[in-house]
């Protein structure tokens, strides 16, 4: 399930290294102050422990949906269940660079 910039995809477990993180916001744009948040519905989201920003987060939906946010995307439902957070990125030929996408 994408959204925006976002990937979601089904997970059957969450990593036990992983750590719950005290926010709903998956990721904030670091051009326009944009962000993608759950705004309504149970959710945690987790890290593992040494989370940078290239490492993906995981997302447990407890309720039976949670509606994504963003203000330039249409708002989603994300079912209940286990889910990865990936990032979509880039590759520029010139630099000889892979880097996330920036919003």
């Amino acid at each position: 399930m994408r959204h925006g910039d976002l990937l979601l995809k089904r997970v059957d477990v969450i990593p036990k290294d992983a750590k719950l993180i005290n926010t709903l916001t998956l990721a904030e744009g670091e051009a326009t102050g944009h962000h993608h948040t759950f705004t309504a519905g149970q959710v945690e989201i987790s890290a593992p422990a040494n989370v940078t920003e290239d490492v993906a987060k995981y997302i447990e939906v407890k309720s039976k949906s949670a509606e994504l946010t963003h203000q330039e995307h249409a708002k989603i439902n994300v079912g209940q269940g286990m889910w990865k957070l990936s990032i979509e990125r880039e590759y520029n030929p010139t630099d000889k660079v892979v880097r996330q996408v920036l919003d």
